[in-house]
């Protein structure tokens, strides 16, 4: 739990404060705002690291410790969206970043479909990975 906090909570929050401001000024002025990414990403964070403290008080037999398992990686999920998307969940994978400099327009698009679908497999085969724990775990008792 502490790792995933430091990676995911703590890491974009001291990121954040270590760039100088000038340059966050810089990218809103491009349109792309670093500051508000990354504190979604950090309150991303914290749900998550809230998630595998959850896992941790309960049993793997345990109906809860199962639907916490599905709920974490349906959000692991939602963070990959995220990420993919640079801060929009609903581009799924189609990503769009315009600037204007000098009255001269630059839109550049990213097209990581292929990520968003390959995250869905991956969550899909987990969710049944974290099934199967829980009925392995039920016979053996």
């Amino acid at each position: 739990m502490l790792i995933t906090f430091i990676i995911f909570t703590a890491s974009p929050l001291i990121i954040l404060q270590m760039i100088p401001l000038e340059i966050l000024d810089v990218l809103a002025l491009q349109g792309f705002n670093l500051y508000d990414l990354l504190t979604k990403f950090a309150l991303l964070g914290l749900i998550m690291s809230i998630f595998t403290l959850m896992k941790g008080f309960t049993e793997e037999t345990s109906i809860s410790h199962l639907l916490i398992s599905l709920s974490s990686n349906i959000f692991w999920l939602v963070i990959t969206f995220f990420g993919i998307g640079f801060g929009s969940i609903g581009s799924l994978g189609i990503t769009e970043i315009s600037s204007e400099i000098g009255g001269i327009s630059n839109t550049i698009t990213i097209d990581l479909r292929l990520f968003v679908y390959l995250s869905i497999l991956a969550t899909f085969l987990k969710m049944v990975h974290s099934i199967l724990n829980y009925n392995r775990g039920m016979l053996k008792k």
